[in-house]
């Protein structure tokens, strides 16, 4: 792998047929019809508005970058996080999820074992975290970390501060 200006020239075998050439490939481009990214150092930012393309497993517009994103900002504008969007992102450590996310695909963070925090703004109305969990408010269920996915959650919790939680709606109401 060489870096020249930005872009990445990748080199694949291609199962004893040679080796493929490509240099299409760069730290910036479109994942979606108004949608941007652009990878600054470690950190992928999706910036616009509208949705994100959908992907098939490890294979979006950026993954030929992915060993190097340590962090995704997404922007607030952007809808959705595609399918499959991170799969693959082995080295991945956070995520950010603003108020305007209302969809994330299915698999966006399949092979993800680096991923231990994902920040989701407080005026998400389709998301909210939860004893570490990010949580489908459509579904009550969790959607990462991957060991808890399609685990029911029970109605109500208590936290630390005597909130009694409702998963249903993600607020607290104090006894």
């Amino acid at each position: 792998l060489k870096i020249l200006s930005g872009a990445f020239i990748i080199k694949v075998r291609n199962e004893g047929k040679g080796e493929i050439d490509t240099d299409a490939w760069c730290d910036s481009g479109l994942c979606g019809d108004k949608l941007t990214w652009n990878l600054q150092g470690d950190v992928l930012f999706i910036d616009g508005d509208g949705t994100m393309d959908n992907y098939l497993p490890n294979n979006s517009v950026w993954t030929p970058l992915a060993w190097l994103v340590h962090s995704v900002v997404i922007g607030n504008g952007a809808m959705s996080i595609g399918d499959y969007a991170f799969s693959g992102f082995t080295n991945l450590t956070n995520i950010s999820i603003p108020k305007s996310v209302n969809n994330i695909g299915e698999g966006a963070f399949d092979d993800c074992p680096s991923l231990k925090e994902i920040t989701v703004s407080r005026e998400n109305a389709s998301y909210y975290l939860w004893d570490g969990m990010l949580v489908d408010r459509s579904r009550y269920q969790p959607i990462w970390p991957p060991e808890k996915i399609g685990k029911p959650l029970g109605r109500f919790a208590v936290n630390e501060n005597d909130c009694v939680f409702r998963i249903e709606t993600g607020r607290c109401n104090f006894g």
